[in-house]
């Protein structure tokens, strides 16, 4: 199986709760490695480019609104099915249906029922791609291909 990269983002509610080396340290794992990693306050254009599969539906505001011009710390991660492994890594992207085990079960303390009820997106703590053609878009958008080693 040849090597893949994929993307996580930590988002901003967990930056500002400081767990960004307790969540690196659970991602730079078992044959992964980090090859890209940055933190960066994206524009509304790229955060809209991003979830740009979302677009006109109820949610994409709340999504954009999280992440814009807010902290979010970027990062490419290498090797064999990385994709799908980091998902395995991260958990579901509903908080309460993440077990310990998970990054999502060790570290969020939201639900979709709050963040629906206070019309606000999910603070799950981190993206995952859900597809090799979402991690080569979605890594376009974030790093510059200097910016990933090989």
């Amino acid at each position: 199986m040849p090597e893949e990269t994929t993307l996580v983002l930590i988002k901003p509610h967990d930056v500002y709760r400081r767990q960004i080396t307790p969540i690196l340290s659970l991602l730079d794992t078992d044959n992964l490695r980090i090859t890209g990693i940055k933190m960066i306050r994206p524009s509304l254009q790229m955060v809209e480019d991003h979830y740009q599969e979302h677009a006109g539906k109820d949610y994409f505001p709340w999504l954009c609104e999280q992440l814009d011009d807010q902290p979010v710390v970027a990062i490419a991660i290498s090797g064999k099915n990385a994709v799908k492994r980091i998902r395995g890594i991260v958990g579901p992207t509903k908080p309460e249906d993440n077990s310990s085990y998970t990054i999502r079960g060790k570290f969020s303390d939201d639900t979709f029922e709050a963040s629906r009820r206070e019309k606000r997106a999910v603070r799950n703590v981190v993206h995952a791609v859900s597809s090799l053609e979402d991690a080569e878009r979605e890594l376009k958008i974030w790093f510059r291909a200097e910016e990933l080693l090989t």
